[in-house]
């Protein structure tokens, strides 16, 4: 079967040779030509089962597969003119990952700690060997895929304590192993000589780079940013750029020169270095420029607006700030103290930025500044607006949290989003609990009169998913009652509605009023019977709601007749469950 993939490869290779092309060539080749084996397969007798089996092929197939690589070989090594897989570096780490997972096999290491014997270790070693051979002179050309090559097999050849030797061949460029972070003394050093170590060599590589001048500086950088991509780091040189700011002579120049190259961690270097030394004259046309450049828009609001100075560069990003630049507020948030640029983007018009601000200080959650109290009524209005889209992930967590403490401290912000919430719903037309998750939860801390209003707004919206009057009305029977009365609710649907799933007090109080109004017992034990996820076969949870309508006409006689109600529906729908699992058996699924 592999051999049947493989040819058509190497044709299609004859006629297809541009970057994008490898790519694809190379995954295929790396899977054609991998070590383990899988498959999955269902039991005719059994059709509710399937059987997942991965392991290493065995000795003679790996044998077959060493062989096979000489008719590869030849395709990848025609590296003469610009189409050969010398033109496509990025190509060639699928086909280095594959000859690690080869080294590896060779060093005993397999899948789910398994033994692969003597057999399958020797043609391990002996795969790794002739990939390597094949892709030897692109790697004295890209020392990222000579860092690469070095990491792998350094990690495959930890166990035997023969790396050193084994690795010898292998000349990596020493500014890189500075740039990326790696050494090969690291297995040698405790990890403080280590860091120590890195950190002068950082130190030491940052200098270099920075006497090169901009021209050959931002060019030296790039070309190592591009080869640590290749060796499988992508922190792309962050340490190094922030150790050469101080020894940026002139970082206007700097900043030109990243900027013509498209260079962003050069650029917030230079910037940096530029605001330091000489704030007042980096003019708006430099920084309108750098914000009109996606590459580079997110590293000026972080650099500008990091340092908490509230200059004429920060209130000129602020101004430039977009909805989409929300996300990146998280950061300005990680200090005690708040400052005056937090302060202008709590006010900032673009609601999103503003309501960003806001879940950054420490309210209802003990990380960030401390919320000066003059600036709580705008703190107050961005809350109101917030919009949980327009937040990023982490942030839907803070807003989570906020709501919850709103709830016990100021119920009536809590009810005026909630309100603003409801009427962006009426827009749609219809109601779904809003974001983030779980923060309709927090409605039945409020007071009566909060929820009152709240209920009379969202009483009559369409939804979809559960009604909020299960948290809004609860256990309450006099705000049912009023609800009644006013003709907010009815009781055979939007009152009914605050019962499903409620197998708790929420049924005790509201049940005998209900019935009072002369809701259908059948409607009451169904809607109390909703089951929202269960584990386990059907039968089971029948059992389960039967067990718990026994006990309910014991502890509460004035709901006896809804328990009756509720055992003969589900004894109906205990039987048919039985009967389909007994049917289920007896077909083997």
């Amino acid at each position: 079967m592999r051999e049947l993939l493989l040819r058509p490869v190497l044709e299609w290779l004859r006629t297809h040779r541009t970057s994008a092309d490898w790519a694809v060539a190379t995954e295929v080749l790396a899977s054609v030509f991998a070590v383990e084996t899988s498959g999955n397969w269902t039991d005719p007798g059994a059709p509710n089962t399937v059987t997942l089996a991965q392991g290493v092929e065995s000795a003679e197939n790996l044998a077959r597969l060493v062989c096979l690589w000489d008719e590869v070989s030849p395709t990848l090594a025609e590296a003469e003119g610009q189409d050969g897989l010398s033109s496509a570096p990025a190509a060639v780490v699928p086909l280095l990952d594959l000859a690690g997972s080869w080294a590896r096999l060779g060093e005993g290491f397999v899948p789910h700690n398994g033994e692969p014997g003597e057999a399958r270790k020797r043609q391990g070693t002996a795969g790794a060997a002739r990939i390597l051979a094949t892709l030897t002179p692109l790697l004295q050309t890209f020392p990222g895929l000579a860092l690469r090559t070095r990491r792998m097999l350094s990690a495959a050849y930890a166990r035997s304590g023969d790396a050193a030797r084994r690795l010898s061949t292998l000349d990596i460029d020493p500014d890189l192993e500075s740039f990326t972070g790696w050494s090969r003394r690291d297995d040698l050093e405790d990890r403080g000589e280590a860091a120590q170590g890195r950190a002068l060599a950082v130190e030491a590589l940052a200098q270099k780079i920075a006497a090169l001048g901009p021209l050959d500086g931002v060019a030296r950088f790039d070309s190592l940013v591009e080869q640590s991509k290749l060796a499988g780091d992508h922190g792309g040189g962050i340490w190094v750029a922030d150790r050469m700011v101080p020894h940026l002579a002139d970082p206007a120049a700097w900043h030109a020169v990243a900027t013509s190259a498209g260079s962003p961690l050069m650029l917030r270097a230079a910037l940096t270095q530029w605001l330091t030394t000489s704030p007042g004259t980096l003019s708006a046309d430099v920084l309108t420029a750098a914000l009109d450049e996606p590459r580079f828009r997110a590293n000026v609001i972080s650099t500008v607006l990091g340092r908490g100075e509230d200059d004429e560069a920060a209130e000129f990003v602020i101004e430039a700030m977009r909805a989409e630049d929300a996300w990146q507020l998280d950061s300005l948030f990680i200090q005690d103290e708040p400052n005056e640029v937090l302060h202008r983007l709590l006010l900032h018009p673009v609601p999103a930025i503003a309501s960003s601000a806001a879940i950054g200080f420490a309210v209802g959650q003990p990380h960030g500044p401390t919320l000066p109290g003059a600036w709580r009524p705008a703190w107050r209005d961005a809350v109101q607006h917030l919009r949980p889209g327009d937040l990023s992930q982490h942030d839907h967590w803070r807003a989570g949290q906020l709501l919850g403490h709103l709830a016990d401290h100021d119920p009536h912000l809590l009810e005026a989003w909630y309100l603003e919430r409801l009427d962006e719903l009426a827009d749609r037309g219809y109601f779904v609990a809003p974001e983030p998750h779980g923060c309709d939860l927090h409605l039945d801390r409020l007071s009566r009169a909060h929820r009152y209003r709240l209920a009379v707004r969202c009483a009559g919206l369409p939804r979809i998913g559960h009604s909020p009057l299960i948290q809004l009305v609860g256990p309450d029977r006099d705000l049912a009652e009023r609800l009644l009365r006013d003709g907010v609710v009815t009781p055979d649907n939007n009152l009914l509605e605050a019962l499903v799933g409620q197998r708790n007090e929420t049924l005790e109080h509201l049940g005998p009023l209900l019935l009072s109004h002369g809701v259908p017992l059948a409607h009451i034990a169904a809607n109390v019977a909703w089951v929202d996820s269960w584990r386990g076969e059907d039968s089971s949870r029948h059992q389960h709601l039967i067990d718990y309508f026994t006990a309910l006409a014991t502890r509460v006689p004035a709901l006896a007749s809804v328990a009756t109600a509720g055992l003969a529906q589900q004894q109906e729908l205990l039987r048919e469950a039985e009967h389909r699992e007994r049917a289920a058996r007896v077909r083997g699924e």
